[in-house]
């Protein structure tokens, strides 16, 4: 999967060389009326391929288009983070130092602001689906999760406010449809946060002196959480690996190690879209003969991780954002460049598989699902085959989605022998045939 190199350059004017063969590249095109000795301290993209940047001494958001024009907007403040919307026409950034939020008409250039009254805001991620905000706040040695309405309109009203006294949440990984959230802290601890059940926050795994989490991502369907770990048990071998997490213990369904050009603890920074998980890493990570600090991993159609491939570039990655559609990468690179990148990023076909089996009244059916979101309700259909002419009836209650993808119900068997399929999301599973044992 290689990378379409489409927009560079904030500050300096050397090419960072991506991309495949036959890839087009724009022309470097230097940040307007400035020239910085920094990289981007967080990073967005639309889905047409506005990159927004957020630099933290020239107190500016930097945007780039898919043709390599660059703007700035003054702030007022330095932006830790920034968010765009898909259509690329609006972003918004927050400031560590503020609790206000800024607003950023891309066309105009202009800026507002929105109190949301909680000091050192950290993080935002804006969610088209509902049109919210889902912001992070770090206060003394806490700080608050929020989360805001009435983007569109202008409103920017908090629905959500929970506090977080023992946690610094640094990084957040929101569903689509705001109800829940991963959050990672800075001590390295990966929490839970539920805004639909009493605004819950749940500890999933403590970071220790061994083992602590440097950044998370979740996938669009909130069916894959992937969390990039830092093992350092052994002070003279530290590993870091790519991990696809089981969200209820935090421990590894899946662990991919990253072979790095030199053994030393780095920053590192990820994000993941239906079929790619893009990697920003602080040191070259080598793959064959390859190596370099801009990295994405194939994701199959379960979420499970491909073999990491470094991108024709020597750059070091600092920063990595991915479209709500997951059609565009941008990288952010220690030798203050900003690169959008083109990717193959629609979803994988919907799709529901399952097995039954029967034993005396107990009917138990497990199975997985692809593309359908998390707490998808699923309809349960059975048939009695000892009956000439019956027809498929709907069992309740029905079957949901775990945060996994996968599917697990249990009810009465009608009959001696039986068909069952499930429904739901738009798509439907095979028919399978059951025969109960006793």
């Amino acid at each position: 999967m290689g990378l379409r190199l489409t927009a560079v350059a904030i500050a300096c004017a050397a090419s960072l060389g991506m991309g495949a063969a036959g890839a087009t590249s724009y022309a470097d095109a230097a940040y307007a009326g400035a020239s910085f000795s920094e990289p981007a301290n967080g990073i967005a993209v639309s889905d047409t391929g506005v990159i927004a940047a957020a630099m933290f001494n020239p107190r500016t958001v930097t945007f780039v288009d898919a043709e390599g024009t660059t703007s700035s907007v003054e702030i007022g403040c330095s932006p830790h983070d920034v968010a765009i919307s898909p259509s690329g026409t609006t972003a918004w950034a927050v400031c560590q130092g503020s609790s206000h939020l800024m607003v950023i008409d891309v066309a105009t250039a202009s800026v507002a602001s929105a109190s949301m009254n909680a000091p050192g805001l950290d993080d935002v991620t804006y969610l088209p689906r509902v049109d919210q905000l889902i912001l992070s706040s770090m206060d003394g040695l806490g700080g608050q999760i929020l989360r805001v309405g009435g983007v569109t309109t202008g409103a920017y009203e908090v629905i959500d406010r929970i506090a977080t006294p023992q946690w610094r949440v640094t990084q957040l990984a929101p569903s689509a449809d705001g109800s829940h959230a991963y959050a990672l802290t800075d001590s390295g601890d990966l929490l839970r946060v539920d805004f639909q059940e009493g605004d819950s926050l749940t500890l999933i795994r403590r970071g220790s002196p061994d083992r602590s989490y440097l950044s998370i991502a979740v996938n669009p369907n909130y069916t894959a959480l992937y969390a990039a770990v830092l093992d350092f048990s052994d002070p003279a071998d530290m590993r870091t690996s790519l991990e696809l997490i089981q969200p209820a213990t935090g421990h590894p369904l899946q662990s991919v190690p990253l072979d790095y050009a030199m053994s030393i603890s780095t920053s590192i920074d990820i994000a993941a879209g239906h079929r790619t998980l893009a990697v920003a890493s602080g040191v070259p990570i080598r793959q064959g003969d390859a190596a370099s600090g801009l990295v994405v991993v194939p994701l199959d159609e379960r979420g499970r991780l491909g073999t990491p491939r470094p991108e024709e570039s020597d750059a070091i990655g600092t920063a990595v954002g991915m479209s709500a559609d997951g059609s565009w990468i941008a990288f952010a690179t220690s030798d203050n460049n900003v690169v959008g990148s083109r990717t193959y990023g629609a979803p994988y076909p919907k799709a529901i598989e399952v097995t039954a089996t029967a034993r005396g009244t107990v009917l138990t059916v497990s199975g997985t699902t692809t593309s359908l979101d998390y707490r998808t309700p699923l309809t349960v259909w059975v048939k009695d085959l000892t009956r000439s002419k019956a027809r498929f009836v709907k069992k309740s209650p029905g079957a949901l989605v775990s945060s996994t993808g996968a599917v697990a119900w249990k009810g009465t068997p009608p009959s001696k022998r039986f068909a069952l399929y499930l429904s739901g999301g738009g798509t439907k599973s095979a028919t399978v045939t059951v025969t109960v044992r006793r």
